[in-house]
């Protein structure tokens, strides 16, 4: 083989350089056979990564316990609406009258009469009940005003007979120190006569105490038993003029029977959606507003779509994100997954499972999580590999096919 260069040439680039060496280029198929192999090394390596499946829902905020329907229970027309939007009220009361049947001319005006008259007797008998009530309290406050005097005046008597006690015994004291002086002649009789005089008063005051004492004592427990007696004289009184208002009350509502029907609340709860007012006409079983226990702790109510099915389970936890509380603001709250149904229901032709997810964590400072507010919840499903989410799309098309 003939060098390119001359022996001369290579001795003088070898002298001050060294020896020269001859660099071949590599085959272009070895380069593309490296790269290939690097470029299949990369895949494997990303396509071995973990891929967590995420799938979002949007649904409600709920009470924990479901709202309690209130609907007419005849078709009429609303006489009163006696509740308004965001009241409580509580069990049995009347929400509402619905006029049922429709007088004309003189009728209407005559049980209208009988309806103002029995009202009018149930205000006068419970003005009376009132005022009872009113006269009661200050007999009762006047003997007692009687009882904390005479009291003090028991007491007084108390401490004045222990004065006049105190007093007999030195008088007594001194009238026998007096009878021993008298036997010596060493006082006169005048002076003995006049202690006894003495000793005599106080013992004659210290009865009297006594006396006074044994009245004010009886005069107490006679005051205490006209107490006991005004109020077992007022329970009786008031007893008559309840039962006489309740007697008023169920004569204006048979008279009313045949004119208006209550619609009573069946629970305790808060007016919500209320959709009637008064003089509307309703059907028999319209929706007329919905209660809700204003105690209850909220809950969010998901449309899981089909797809979820069997991926998404009881306990799994999600990230909720409420409209009124956006997530740049305020963050997520966490909730957990309670219940899900097993029957699906249908929207616009497309099928949805009913999901309850308890609230563990309301987002940063919230204030209240009203019912009906709009809810996004995010859920993390099963951990795979990333080419099974390559592999989806052609996994698809071979089912189909």
């Amino acid at each position: 083989m003939t060098s390119l260069f001359r022996a001369e040439v290579y001795e003088y680039r070898a002298s001050p350089h060294g020896s020269v060496i001859h660099w071949h280029p590599p085959k272009q198929r070895a380069i593309c056979l490296a790269a290939l192999t690097l470029l299949t090394l990369f895949a494997v390596f990303v396509m071995r990564l973990p891929y967590t499946e995420k799938l979002s829902a949007k649904g409600i905020v709920m009470p924990e316990q479901k709202p309690t329907r209130i609907v007419a229970p005849v078709q009429g027309r609303l006489q009163e609406v006696l509740v308004r939007e965001g009241e409580e009220v509580d069990a049995g009361a009347i929400v509402a009258l619905v006029d049922r049947r429709s007088f004309a001319g003189n009728g209407r005006v005559r049980v209208t009469l009988q309806v103002r008259e029995a009202e009018e007797q149930i205000r006068y008998l419970e003005a009376q009940l009132a005022a009872g009530a009113e006269i009661q309290k200050l007999k009762c406050e006047e003997v007692a005003a009687r009882i904390k005097l005479d009291r003090q005046r028991l007491k007084t008597s108390i401490a004045t007979r222990s004065v006049l006690a105190r007093q007999g015994e030195l008088a007594k004291a001194s009238l026998a120190r007096a009878d021993v002086l008298v036997k010596t002649q060493s006082l006169a009789v005048a002076d003995r006569q006049h202690l006894e005089v003495i000793y005599l008063q106080h013992e004659h005051q210290r009865l009297e105490q006594a006396s006074v004492i044994a009245d004010l004592q009886a005069a107490l427990l006679d005051q205490q038993r006209s107490i006991g007696l005004l109020k077992a004289q007022w329970r009786f009184q008031k007893s008559q003029l309840q039962d006489r208002v309740g007697q008023l009350v169920i004569k204006r509502m048979r008279i009313l029977e045949g004119l208006e029907e209550a619609v009573r609340a069946p629970v305790y709860g808060q007016v919500t959606d209320l959709r009637i007012q008064a003089g509307a006409g309703v059907a028999q079983g319209e929706l007329l507003f919905t209660l809700v226990d204003p105690n209850s702790r909220p809950t969010v109510e998901l449309a899981l779509p089909s797809t979820a099915t069997g991926r998404v389970l009881v306990g799994m936890r999600t990230k909720l994100s409420f409209t009124a509380y956006p997530v740049t603001d305020h963050g997520f709250g966490d909730g957990t997954i309670r219940e899900i149904a097993e029957v699906a229901n249908f929207t616009d032709g497309e099928a949805f499972y009913r999901a309850v997810v308890e609230i563990d964590r309301f987002p940063r400072d919230a204030i209240a999580l009203p019912a009906g507010m709009n809810v996004s919840a995010y859920l993390e499903l099963a951990s795979n590999p990333l080419w099974h989410w390559f592999l989806k799309p052609l996994e698809a098309t071979w089912v189909q096919l």
